[in-house]
């Protein structure tokens, strides 16, 4: 790309029917070759940003943890929090239902920035904003 401009690309790897990785996948040599290929790809495009929805980031990242949430009542204004950070690259997880139990807010070197609906618990979003979580 010549120009300054953003732009996305979407490298995806799914199965054929569309569904969620699953135990179809395996660990078989042909499986490996394609994971090794499709790292090799994100690695020569120079991915600055990753997405992926809540059930993967929960199976793959996040170990299936809960959130834990202080008790008592934080009002919240439900805008969008950048967080301080020195990242060039970004985790980014679609979690509409606020169910991804963060304890810190890099993974694998990468900023995350968890993308939320209007209807979180404002005891979410201050355990976001505490740990240093960004979301929008």
């Amino acid at each position: 790309m010549t120009n300054d401009r953003p732009y996305i690309i979407c490298l995806m790897m799914t199965s054929l029917d569309g569904k969620i990785l699953g135990e179809k996948w395996g660990d078989s040599p042909g499986v490996n070759t394609l994971r090794a290929s499709f790292e090799q790809a994100h690695d020569e495009i120079g991915v600055k940003a990753w997405i992926v929805g809540r059930t993967t980031m929960e199976k793959d990242f996040t170990d299936y943890e809960k959130p834990i949430l202080k008790k008592g009542h934080q009002e919240i204004e439900k805008v969008d929090f950048v967080a301080e950070h020195n990242s060039e690259s970004f985790a980014i997880a679609l979690d509409g239902s606020a169910k991804l139990g963060w304890k810190e807010a890099t993974m694998q070197g990468d900023h995350v920035i968890t993308v939320l609906t209007e209807g979180v618990p404002d005891a979410y979003l201050a355990h976001l904003k505490d740990i240093g979580l960004s979301y929008i």
